[in-house]
């Protein structure tokens, strides 16, 4: 270690240039970054329902529709300036970037028809006079006539009470830029907007395009931090420009080469995953304050820069390499979630984390072996250690107070028990924590949010709004005119329905059921699916004979071999996806027919319930991983079991307390907050190997268990809690942030920053002093 570090030294200059060329070159590639979503990245590549999903999106449908409604404030909407608006949004929507144009659905759409009867038969067509609207009152309430006794459209298409009309529209899943749609979409609906009406959008692209929205006030608030980050630390510095400086420039540069790896590699960075750089940053710092601090400590000792360089590399190689390599290893398991999102940002994020070990143990001291440092400034420190002022003062003695609990074995034990009771009841608590979202709407965004009062008022209007496709696969062509699978879809669809977060469903069988009544003077009671395959076959080919090619395309495949069954539901809450999925298995399980098989599932439900399936696991794998790489990498490095297991108490606490927060406050566990939750096991212990270290070190010299524990804590231990305070009061201010995530994971990260601190503080010093493990007391005395 010693000639490692005098090598660097020594050759500082060429190091110097050789980092400044590696940082040229990442910069250049900044250049190549992307700030969007990439829609396929946050699905589960291998799960069997996005396989189906993508096998069937351009047939019936993604998960990326877009609900448009238009409300009337007074009447209803059968009047000529509603249904007008309603034909010119379906038009204006034919337009749109990316946009599927057979599965654009609204009043004035072709594609959604009336069955009706006629002399000598039955009628198929578009419900409204298409491509015109009614223009008198005999027409307009002809058109209220035959939407009322429409059940593909009473309900689901034009609200109960009238007052509401809704406009669907479907995009093609490649390439999507939620952005650009957005904006169409906005100022395709403000061109429509009057004091008579209102209009609202909903939809993953809606609620994406609102979050793009927020990027300069996001971007205040990041600032806005880094400014307080900055101030905190230089009064923790006690007034020291290079306990300020050097930090900030580490994490700069460490940034520039993970970013810059990123638009090498041609990754996109999801805007809701903005927090990550953010946190390695707040690595960065930490680290690096740890470096500028024991840097300043030994400058003060020995007068001379290169010698407090020297010696800052080698006091510190062991326990900053051990920290940042487990930090590394929290990144790296992400690579085993099956989201290519997660997997990418784990190559990222584990490369920009390692590359804080050349910045923090390289290029820092090298830029601080380069600074001058005045005498006038070097006395201007040692007197604010002697005279700290009222405030640093008062954090010195907090600090005392760390340092001389282990002193006073009651005082020690109640604390333990305290803690221990604590983990009891967050572990209870912790295991918890739902998957997926928890509120209706978006929890994305703020709940008085624009995007989630129009949620609430289209689920006001409508009986639902969230679809989940389930596809019949037949074994042959035409397997849907089988009145065996016919009845089966029937069966599905109303043990589908009895679920009180299903609003209603719809398929071919429901085509086929109308027409047959329609057949009969519309007589309800044969309202039924006939029991032949000639029939059913006829029954469809009547609403297709009269139609456009497409018009059945929503509901099956131009073969009749499988066919879709929309089941619209009420919200995409993680326990309401869990058991209507859960509800469709039980029917599947126990209704087998050759003909066809039922398969799940499709639609956005479809997407999201992959996708909490496969984050329960991706979570509990990788925190098991990360939990047992931090133990035996700390069992090796310090070659103790029972060092292993100091360090690791403070992380069990941290992660079931903040696990515990999540529950209490209503935080799922999905695609953006796992990312936090996985590198939280690895960041975290951080704290405890500089503790640990240092201990190691000042026995080394004192001799003494109980009094290097005091000097550890004096020193590295306040460096600790310097940093946590720094990060914790910096990232409180997202609570102000327009995103309602941001806001929950700057809440999410204080409050694991300052436990996985406290906790370390705590523990470790009096577990040391309790049990004086060989792995510290070994260390022969330096004099």
């Amino acid at each position: 270690m010693k000639t490692f570090s005098e090598i660097i030294i020594r050759h500082r200059l060429f190091i110097l240039l050789v980092l400044a060329a590696i940082t040229g070159f990442f910069a250049y590639h900044l250049k190549e970054l992307k700030v969007r979503t990439e829609f396929d990245d946050l699905l589960p590549a291998n799960h069997p329902y996005v396989a189906l999903h993508k096998s069937v999106r351009s047939i019936f449908g993604g998960a990326n529709q877009v609900t448009v409604v238009v409300k009337v404030k007074d009447g209803d909407v059968f009047n000529v300036e509603t249904l007008s608006k309603i034909q010119r949004l379906t038009r204006a929507a034919q337009l749109l970037p990316s946009v599927n144009n057979y599965q654009i659905i609204s009043l004035a759409s072709r594609k959604v028809k009336d069955i009706r009867a006629i002399p000598g038969g039955v009628q198929v067509g578009s419900i409204m006079l298409f491509p015109d609207v009614p223009q008198d009152q005999a027409e307009l309430d002809a058109l209220r006539r035959n939407v009322a006794s429409n059940d593909f459209i009473y309900g689901s298409m034009v609200s109960l009470d009238f007052k509401a009309a809704s406009l669907s529209i479907d995009f093609l899943e490649v390439d999507l830029d939620y952005n650009e749609i957005f904006n169409a979409i906005k100022q395709m609906c403000d061109a429509e907007r009057d004091e008579k009406h209102s209009i609202h959008m909903i939809g993953t692209p809606i609620l994406y395009g609102w979050v793009y929205k927020s990027f300069p006030d996001i971007l205040r608030i990041f600032l806005l931090t880094g400014v307080v980050t900055v101030l905190l630390l230089f009064f923790f510095a006690r007034g020291n420009y290079r306990g300020v400086l050097l930090p900030v420039i580490t994490a700069a540069v460490c940034g520039i080469w993970g970013a810059g790896l990123a638009g090498m590699l041609g990754y996109a960075i999801d805007p809701l995953l903005f927090v990550i750089p953010f946190l390695i940053s707040a690595d960065a710092i930490r680290h690096g304050f740890q470096v500028t601090m024991r840097f300043i400590e030994e400058q003060m000792k020995t007068g001379k820069r290169k010698e407090a360089a020297v010696v800052t590399i080698r006091s510190l190689l062991m326990p900053c390499s051990v920290s940042l390599i487990t930090d590394v290893a929290g990144a790296i398991f992400l690579v085993y979630s099956p989201m290519p999102l997660l997997q990418k940002l784990s190559i990222v994020a584990s490369f920009w984390i390692g590359s804080i070990l050349i910045g923090v143990l390289v290029l820092g001291p090298i830029l601080l072996s380069y600074f001058p440092v005045s005498q006038k400034a070097t006395e201007k420190y040692k007197k604010s250690l002697e005279s700290p002022g009222f405030i640093n003062g008062v954090f010195d003695k907090i600090m005392l107070i760390f340092a001389k609990l282990p002193h006073y074995k009651k005082t020690s034990v109640a604390v333990i028990v305290v803690l221990f009771a604590i983990l009891v009841v967050t572990t209870n608590l912790g295991l918890k924590v739902q998957i997926g979202d928890i509120r209706p709407g978006s929890p994305i965004l703020w709940q008085d949010s624009e995007y989630n009062k129009d949620f609430a008022e289209v689920n006001a209007s409508f009986m639902a709004s969230e679809p989940l496709t389930v596809v019949v696969q037949g074994k042959k062509n035409d397997a849907i005119k089988s009145s065996v699978v016919a009845h089966l879809m029937y069966d599905f669809q109303r043990h589908m329905e009895k679920d009180p977060s299903v609003g209603y469903s719809v398929s071919a069988v429901d085509v086929a059921r109308k027409i047959n009544m329609v057949m009969y003077g519309d007589n309800p009671k044969y309202e039924f699916i006939p029991s032949t395959w000639d029939e059913i076959g006829y029954l469809y080919y009547t609403y297709i004979s009269q139609g456009e090619p497409g018009d059945f395309q929503r509901f099956g495949d131009i073969h009749y071999k499988d066919a879709s069954i929309q089941v619209l539901c009420l919200d995409h809450k993680g326990d309401t996806i869990s058991r209507i999925l859960d509800r469709a298995k039980t029917f599947i399980d126990a209704n087998p027919i050759e003909e066809a098989e039922i398969k799940l599932a499709a639609g956005l439900l479809g997407i999201l319930g992959a996708a909490n399936q496969e984050i329960y696991m991706a979570q509990l794998i990788t925190v098991i991983l990360a939990f047992v790489f931090v133990f035996f990498f700390s069992w090796i490095s310090f070659r103790s079991i029972f060092a292993a297991f100091l360090l690791l108490t403070p992380l069990v606490f941290s992660n079931f307390l903040t696990f515990a927060f999540m529950y209490l406050n209503k935080i799922g566990l999905n695609v953006n907050t796992l990312p936090v939750a996985c590198l939280g096991v690895g960041l975290g212990v951080d704290y405890g190997i500089y503790i640990v270290s240092r201990i190691k070190e000042e026995y080394a010299v004192l001799g003494d268990v109980e009094a290097a524990v005091e000097s550890a804590l004096m020193t590295s231990g306040r460096s600790v809690l310097a940093t946590a305070i720094t990060i914790v009061m910096s990232v409180v201010l997202w609570a102000w942030a327009p995103l309602r995530f941001l806001a929950e994971m700057g809440i999410l990260l204080a409050f694991w920053m300052g436990v996985v601190a406290i906790v370390a503080l705590i523990t470790i010093p009096i577990f040391v002093v309790w049990f004086k493990p060989k792995f510290i007391t070994k260390q022969a005395l330096a004099h």
